[in-house]
């Protein structure tokens, strides 16, 4: 293991391809499952598929972040080829999350009794079905929790190709018998019920993967103590304060929404919002490799080299962040209304959910290297505090005014804009000793350059080529991304030739 590069820096690019590629898998079912769902069971029934899921994706907070963000420790271990500490870590986090898993199964099981009775009126004759799809569903996450701690195994192995292979194709595998199901006439319980078992099929084999990439792991319960234990869940809780503000509102609102618009409203709410959600899982695939790269980097005390890697990578979110969300902002109307039909197009609600997610989005980058080097905490406490006071602020303020789908949108939008995005542009690249100036100028400047030219171009398009709507949408597609690739050319080919290498 001396002779290899165990910072990971020499896969870092084909790293970040593969999660691209992997993610692909997502994109397309994600487009997939919703249509499905809506022309077999209808706009309530996928309203109330999203309605599960918001009750559901509340307990990921429960992960308290340790499971996967273990690749930190696994790649600086393996670094300092400290195998001791290596096992000692994992042995512990495995034992953590197993404990989280029986717990949040236990509370998967009251939901499920109780929901259906809390949400009797909106649900109507969905609500037998509710039952179990929560808790398939919950199941489902239960299971994930469990076996978190090789995700992080994995990732921090810097085996990002086998991670988001196995992902794709446990997926994928899941998404079609889930078509067949639907097809074949059942509902939402029987395809839940098709989704936990993939899961659980999915978690085992990389259970096997985990334990052959890194064979020099043994684990065991006599390793479990209590000093790693603080140290993981120190350093899980300020990971999970980094993505809580953004899953606590987008599931609050979802949820207030059912009870205050019908579960029609929020299948109209969550489509755009998936989509922009998806732009953000596309740049969390970029950026969330660099986390154990910057770990690595840290323990080897590279910080002139991690501090020009923050500076670039952040440039390179930014760049790939703003075409899309233009793109949204611009046309996401069409889009949703070629994918769903009519009934869900709404410009206000996509615009404003793209402009709601620009900044966060575009800072994804920066973020990751800063939990790389566990220099987050800050950022997750200041991030936490004026998400939640913005949400809070936003309700009392709708619940005055009255509810709709843009207000329930910039519901969304505001308290994440002001949240993580003015967190980490504000205070995070204070740890690398970036200035505030050398930050705009060396991040900020292609980025509002690529924003206005992208723009302009998407409006003219808009306003004056007279396109039905799949021909403005597949012009609008050909334009976010030819502009900055003819403007970045230079950049492009050398990336393309790092792929080929």
């Amino acid at each position: 293991m001396a002779d290899a590069d165990l910072t990971g820096m020499s896969r870092l690019v084909k790293n970040v391809f593969a999660s691209y590629l992997g993610h692909f898998v997502f994109i397309i079912f994600g487009f997939i499952l919703p249509r499905a769902i809506d022309a077999n069971i209808g706009q309530v029934g996928l309203g109330i598929w999203d309605f599960c899921w918001s009750f559901v994706n509340y307990l990921t907070v429960s992960m308290i972040g340790i499971g996967s963000s273990v690749n930190r420790f696994v790649a600086r271990y393996r670094a300092r080829e400290d195998t001791e500490s290596l096992n000692n870590v994992v042995s512990t986090v495995v034992a953590i999350q197993v404990g989280i898993g029986v717990v949040v199964f236990a509370v998967v099981c009251v939901l499920a009794l109780w929901i259906p009775i809390a949400f009797a009126d909106r649900l109507g004759s969905y609500a037998p079905s509710v039952k179990w799809v929560v808790f398939f569903l919950g199941a489902s996450l239960a299971v994930q929790m469990a076996f978190d701690a090789w995700r992080g195994v994995l990732t921090g192995c810097h085996r990002w190709d086998y991670y988001n292979a196995l992902n794709a194709i446990g997926y994928l595998l899941i998404s079609v018998m889930m078509l067949l199901v639907l097809w074949a006439g059942y509902g939402l319980a029987e395809i839940s019920a098709v989704y936990f078992v993939g899961t659980l099929l999915t978690e085992l084999l990389r259970y096997k993967m985990a334990r052959a990439v890194c064979s020099e792991l043994q684990i065991s319960t006599g390793r479990i103590n209590a000093s790693d234990a603080k140290q993981v869940v120190r350093f899980g809780l300020k990971t999970v304060f980094i993505g809580m503000p953004v899953m606590i509102t987008i599931q609050s609102v979802n949820i207030l929404v059912v009870a205050a618009l019908g579960p029609a409203a929020l299948a109209v709410l969550a489509r755009p919002l998936a989509l922009v959600r998806q732009v953000a899982a596309l740049i969390s695939k970029f950026a969330n490799v660099l986390t154990p790269t910057a770990g690595s980097m840290q323990s080897q005390e590279k910080l002139v080299e991690l501090k020009e890697l923050a500076l670039k990578i952040s440039r390179y979110g930014l760049l790939l962040a703003v075409p899309p969300l233009t793109f949204m902002f611009v046309l996401g109307d069409h889009l949703v209304g070629i994918w769903m039909g009519d009934d869900y197009a709404i410009w206000s609600v996509s615009a404003i959910l793209a402009v709601g997610h620009l900044l966060p989005i575009s800072q994804g980058a920066l973020l990751s290297i800063f939990v790389g080097m566990d220099a987050h905490g800050r950022i997750a406490l200041v991030s936490a505090i004026v998400t939640l006071i913005s949400l809070a602020i936003g309700i009392l303020i709708i619940f005055l005014t009255g509810w709709s789908l843009s207000a329930a949108a910039i519901l969304v939008a505001a308290p994440i804009t002001f949240g993580i995005g003015g967190s980490v542009l504000f205070y995070g690249f204070r740890f690398l000793e970036i200035g505030f100036f050398e930050y705009l100028s060396t991040v900020m400047r292609d980025g509002l350059v690529l924003l206005i030219v992208v723009g302009i171009a998407l409006l003219l398009l808009r306003l004056y080529s007279g396109l039905p709507s799949i021909g403005l949408v597949a012009a609008g597609v050909t334009i976010a991304c030819v502009i900055p690739v003819v403007i970045h050319r230079k950049e492009v080919a050398s990336l393309y030739r790092s792929i080929r290498a």
